[in-house]
């Protein structure tokens, strides 16, 4: 079993005490990938709404890359 099936297993363990049927509905529904990856897109743009206009700019003009400037702060 994989770290995150773990973790994600202990989780709704945990949510399943407050509210058994909770498990049921989880199950039931086939969208979870979807909404994993709306959520992802979410939190990418929280990001993008605290950096300044100039910054973003520089992102639209293809003048700055997130990704490059993000592998370049990366330890290691």
């Amino acid at each position: 079993m994989s770290e995150q099936k773990q973790i994600l297993g202990d989780y709704l363990t945990g949510l399943a005490k407050g509210d058994p049927k909770v498990l049921e509905d989880m199950a039931g529904f086939d969208g979870w990938q979807d909404l994993a990856k709306q959520e992802l897109q979410r939190r990418r743009m929280a990001i993008i709404n605290i950096i300044s206009d100039d910054t973003l700019a520089a992102i639209a003009s293809g003048e700055v890359n997130p990704a490059e400037v993000a592998r370049e702060r990366m330890p290691g």
